[in-house]
């Protein structure tokens, strides 16, 4: 009898726990929701974004802002994963009633179907506009839509996830094997009271790039470091190396114990988050092929910069991102990550 009545009290407590869980449940009803309301719930759903702002009248840059038949409020956003900082992001906007959301939805569609390198959508539910104006793919695009959606049912959205990065098949364009190839460079070398040393030597052309990019920074070669960077953001690395090199300010030795260029399944472990920064540079530089070379090296500086550099001397990895565009097919350096 006591066990019965003890199970009987657990029973009641239970439902009463559950009906305060439902009663403290967060309702959700996108058609009252300001635009920072929705952004708000998509950056707890853990999107990738980025460079968030809520507009207000004098923010606007088109001046629309509270205006007769235009958005109430306005929110924009960048996401980390689009191909170019220079795309405009995504923005919501929230209208009085859907009849002012439908035809600001089909303005906006007839003015960017007239430009074909814009890639554009919009999405409406009932008084609220979701637009993606910057470089994603179809599907991260469709994960916008299925949470903006969720939204308009009363639901949360879906926890976003970036764990698809690390399957193979996101990764098309990855080349981990490469024609035969002998090193024929420098492996031992000394400029003034500067060093390199290569004790590893590339096995393929990948591996070349990284170790001239050592290579050169020693040697004070800047023109050459210059022609290995394929993107905007290594050029001016190699521009700064110059500079820096003219103001005193240089590496004295490079040490590079190991070079080797990772596995696909090697390259798909690494921290998801990593891997959209990754998948962003690669879209950005728009790579056709690329590869990931791990560079185990030794940095060391001249005895009057020791302690100010941002690095302090020791040991390091580096993992470079190393491809062909569809602008340039010779193999060029693009990033460089470290951990």
């Amino acid at each position: 009898m006591k066990k019965l009545f003890l199970i009987c009290c657990l029973c009641t407590i239970g439902i009463m726990l559950f009906g305060c869980a439902q009663q403290n449940e967060e309702k959700i009803e996108l058609q009252s929701m300001s635009a920072a309301d929705v952004l708000d719930q998509l950056i707890e759903a853990g999107f990738p974004i980025y460079g968030q702002a809520i507009l207000t009248v004098d923010t606007d840059p088109q001046k629309l802002l509270g205006t007769p038949h235009y958005y109430t409020s306005k929110a924009k956003w960048l996401d980390r994963r689009a191909g170019s900082l220079n795309d405009n992001g995504a923005f919501i906007e929230v209208f009085n009633n859907s009849s002012d959301c439908k035809a600001r939805k089909e303005t906006i569609d007839q003015t960017y179907s007239m430009l074909s390198s814009v890639r554009y959508y919009t999405f409406q539910e009932g008084n609220v506009l979701l637009c993606i104006q910057c470089d994603l793919s179809s599907g991260q695009v469709a994960e916008y839509e299925e949470a903006f959606k969720a939204l308009s049912q009363g639901k949360l959205p879906k926890p976003y996830t970036a764990e698809t990065l690390n399957t193979p098949s996101q990764w098309t364009g990855y080349i981990e094997t490469f024609p035969e190839y002998v090193y024929a460079g420098t492996k031992n070398a000394t400029f003034a009271d500067r060093h390199f040393e290569l004790k590893d030597a590339p096995q393929n052309i990948s591996e070349e790039l990284v170790a001239l990019n050592f290579y050169y920074n020693i040697s004070g070669e800047y023109d050459k470091l210059y022609d290995l960077a394929g993107s905007e953001s290594m050029q001016i690395s190699a521009t700064n190396t110059e500079n820096n090199f003219k103001n005193g300010q240089y590496t004295q030795e490079y040490i590079v114990r190991q070079l080797s260029t990772l596995s696909l399944d090697e390259f798909v472990e690494k921290d998801p988050s990593i891997l959209e920064i990754i998948k962003r540079d690669i879209r950005a530089n728009k790579l056709i092929e690329y590869t990931c070379v791990k560079a185990d090296h030794t940095f060391m500086t001249p005895p009057w910069l020791q302690g100010q550099a941002q690095c302090p001397d020791g040991d390091y990895t580096f993992y470079y991102l190393c491809g062909k565009s569809q602008q340039d097919s010779n193999w060029k350096l693009y990033e460089v990550y470290w951990e």
